[in-house]
């Protein structure tokens, strides 16, 4: 039953973040990070490839960051890299396909939702710590078109009294997979393209030296979220009521 998982979640969670000495309001903290990301996750693994692509993009982000603030990359976290993306490629490899032969499930898709969430905290204060870094914060945003999809599906869910807690195809690319393209691998493709538009835009604000084209490609960045919005939405009011 979802309540005992979700109440499994919160509890390891937390003893974990508080076994390792951190203060309870940090704690908190990162648990909220952690348990929306891992349930982000693990709602958008519904078409073959989408966890793949998405992933893929996001933790080639963070290898990027990890090279310019390292300049090369010399401790445990570049083998950290090679284990992941080898997982990553292997799994790939067996379900970015019309017909897939492997899948995430739960565990895969919590498990990477976990490690994500590590990779944000864990960037964040290194960016944080960088005196020169602006807006480090920003990681956050490689999992914007993610939490776009999870939260308006949930609301709109939720206002039409629906159990949120049950399994639904009612998520945007769900439907895009199914009823509109009638392939997961253009819908898995569109999202991850997306999100790796905007991941440029972040990588440029932080690491650009030119104070100009950093405040610029902030507006632009601004503006890619709002037009991001505004398909979203479009797309919902124009196909999704007529392909649901």
């Amino acid at each position: 039953k979802f309540y005992y998982k979700l109440f499994c979640q919160v509890l390891f969670l937390f003893l974990l973040f508080f076994s390792l000495g951190f203060d309870l309001i940090f704690c908190i903290t990162l648990l909220l990070i952690f348990f929306v990301n891992i349930n982000v996750s693990n709602f958008m693994d519904g078409v073959n490839g989408m966890s793949f692509l998405y992933f893929l993009v996001s933790f080639v982000s963070f290898i990027f960051i990890d090279f310019k603030i390292n300049v090369i990359l010399l401790d445990n976290v570049y083998f950290f890299y090679i284990i992941l993306l080898s997982c990553l490629l292997s799994f790939g490899f067996l379900n970015f396909r019309k017909k897939a032969i492997c899948f995430l499930g739960d565990v895969g898709s919590i498990s990477l939702g976990l490690i994500f969430s590590g990779c944000v905290v864990y960037y964040f204060l290194l960016l944080k710590a960088q005196v020169l870094i602006n807006y480090p914060y920003l990681v956050i945003l490689f999992f914007f078109i993610y939490y776009l999809d999870v939260f308006y599906t949930l609301l709109n869910r939720f206002s039409s009294n629906q159990n949120i807690f049950k399994p639904h195809k009612k998520h945007l690319y769900q439907i895009l997979a199914n009823n509109y393209f009638k392939s997961h691998i253009t819908s898995s493709f569109l999202y991850s393209f997306f999100q790796l538009i905007m991941n440029v835009m972040v990588l440029v604000i932080l690491f650009s030296k030119n104070f100009f084209l950093s405040k610029l490609m902030l507006v632009v960045l601004c503006f890619y979220i709002c037009l991001i919005i505004f398909i979203y939405f479009y797309v919902q009011k124009k196909i999704v009521k007529e392909n649901s």
